[in-house]
């Protein structure tokens, strides 16, 4: 859920700060804070409560939250009752749960992956998509026809039929399906519930406080951060002197934070982008996109057809993104790298230290720093290209897992879970702490690396004590520019470092707000 943030850019010296305190609506019922009575969802998310089929812990349902492949995977698995199966042929499966859920709906023939090798578990589901999970697991029954004017390809008319037919679904309209709409939480349970025959339920009247303080994931910016709440809402706070801590309303699944602006994805998978528009970086493109990345003050993003878009500063052609299909992008300073389907690194934008003369071979992942890049080859070593006044295109050899790059220096985590860095080290940033890690990130001058037991240890320039961690466990770490955020195990955020624009101040936890009696 990392999202790799680029804050050694431009800096403007002013500030804003955003603080949240939680309050369950009126009317929450079924055990979270965030699920009202009488919704079409109400009675569903009781049922997938009662049932164990979504198994979400603490007080917010998020009911708006787009869901992923992977979690509808443990959905339609849990309502089976959690059978044993054969392992399946994907690729790109890493949660545990979700290994067996995958493999029994592949042995089962409700899903065939999205290529014979990948599942592609973080990809948000669509309504069609889920249609035909529905009609596969009921046996793929004869049906008649749907009175959907949107439903088009080959695939969908059989399992929108039958949903129609049986009552499972009514559309969006009389006359709409939507089914590129991607779906909710809410509206996955409410679909698995009639698909159970929509069995009777008591409502727990129960109304505990959704706490808005809990966090899916979070950026660091320049001098402002931004996270994505468990109800998919952002919230952003620090330097909000360009407005980019004041985030849209509306769901997003997505952020990523630049110098001064910022961009995310919404649940429709539209981009959304808010702060400085001098160069028109918070211009966004419309359309579909999987991914967005944003620069010094440009932002790419990956479309749904595979296709880079860029935007706002082009005085380097840092938004001539080259044409083809691509499965990640990474926006550096004033260029971007990406890597496109046949595994090809691409870059653009900036060439002044050769960082965009990217080399020939397949590559897993790209890296963009400040005026050097860096990649994971397909046999786990690296390569960089770009700036070498200080080495940072000289990395180690051996074996890794991932890479992150910073303004002057990158580090690795190799295959056997320890760190090496290279590149400047006049604040000791390429020294990293001996252990065995399993995340890691990079910012201006410092690192900060989440341990095997869940701590965080960070090294580099500590001026404004940005690698001073504070203790506890933590499952994501992010770096901006002299500032640093984390989620911790309990999925709120903390920060430390430089504050003087309120980078820092990470909205409280709900439960630590003062309250006053009354008689």
């Amino acid at each position: 859920m990392q999202v790799r943030s680029v804050g050694w850019c431009g800096l403007i010296l002013c500030s804003a700060s955003v603080s949240l305190l939680g309050s369950a609506p009126a009317g929450a019922v079924a055990g979270y804070g965030d699920v009202v009575e009488d919704r079409y969802y109400t009675e569903p998310v009781q049922w997938s409560i009662d049932n164990g089929i979504t198994d979400i812990s603490g007080n917010c349902f998020a009911p708006d939250a787009p869901v992923s492949r992977g979690e509808t995977a443990l959905y339609f698995w849990n309502m089976a009752g959690r059978p044993d199966a054969a392992s399946h042929s994907f690729l790109d499966i890493d949660v545990e749960a979700q290994n067996d859920a995958v493999a029994w709906m592949s042995a089962a023939g409700v899903t065939t992956g999205t290529s014979p090798t990948a599942f592609s578990p973080d990809k948000t589901l669509t309504r069609a998509e889920l249609a035909a999970f529905l009609y596969r697991s009921a046996g793929r029954p004869t049906t008649g026809a749907h009175s959907f004017d949107d439903v088009f390809r080959s695939w969908q008319h059989a399992p929108v039929s039958w949903l129609a037919t049986t009552g499972i679904t009514t559309g969006t309209s009389p006359t709409a399906f939507s089914p590129d709409k991607t779906l909710t939480r809410a509206d996955l349970v409410t679909f698995l519930y009639r698909y159970q025959g929509e069995p009777d339920v008591t409502v727990d009247p129960d109304t505990p406080i959704c706490d808005p303080s809990l966090f899916n994931s979070v950026s660091a910016g320049g001098l402002h951060s931004c996270g994505v709440r468990t109800d998919g809402v952002v919230a952003c706070w620090g330097d909000g002197y360009w407005g980019q801590t004041y985030a849209p309303s509306g769901q997003l699944q997505q952020v990523s934070t630049g110098a001064s602006h910022t961009c995310a994805i919404s649940t429709n998978r539209a981009v959304a982008c808010w702060g400085n528009n001098h160069r028109n970086q918070t211009d966004a493109p419309a359309g579909e996109f999987l991914t967005v990345s944003a620069g010094g003050s440009h932002t790419c993003a990956i479309s749904t057809n595979r296709a880079v878009a860029c935007w706002g500063n082009n005085h380097r052609n840092q938004t001539d993104a080259p044409a083809g299909e691509f499965l990640t992008v990474s926006a550096g300073g004033s260029h971007t790298c990406a890597i496109s389907t046949n595994r090809a690194v691409a870059c653009w934008g900036n060439n002044h230290r050769n960082q965009t003369d990217a080399p020939a071979g397949e590559f897993l992942t790209v890296s963009a720093g400040y005026e050097h890049s860096c990649g994971l080859r397909a046999d786990d070593t690296i390569t960089c290209w770009g700036w070498n006044s200080y080495g940072q295109t000289n990395p180690p050899t051996g074996t890794f897992q991932n890479i992150t790059t910073g303004a002057f220096h990158s580090c690795a985590i190799r295959a056997d879970d320890t760190i090496t860095c290279w590149g400047w080290n006049s604040y000791g940033q390429t020294n990293p702490p001996t252990g065995t890690f399993q995340n890691i990130t990079t910012g201006a001058f410092h690192s900060c690396a989440i341990r095997a037991d869940d701590t965080i240890t960070c090294w580099g320039w500590n001026s404004y004590g940005q690698t001073n961690p504070p203790t506890g466990t933590f499952q994501n770490i992010t770096t901006g520019a002299f500032h640093s955020c984390a989620i911790r195990a309990d999925d709120t955020i903390t920060c430390w470092g430089w504050n003087f624009h309120g980078q820092t101040d990470s909205p409280a936890r709900a439960d630590s707000a003062e309250t006053a009696e009354t008689g």
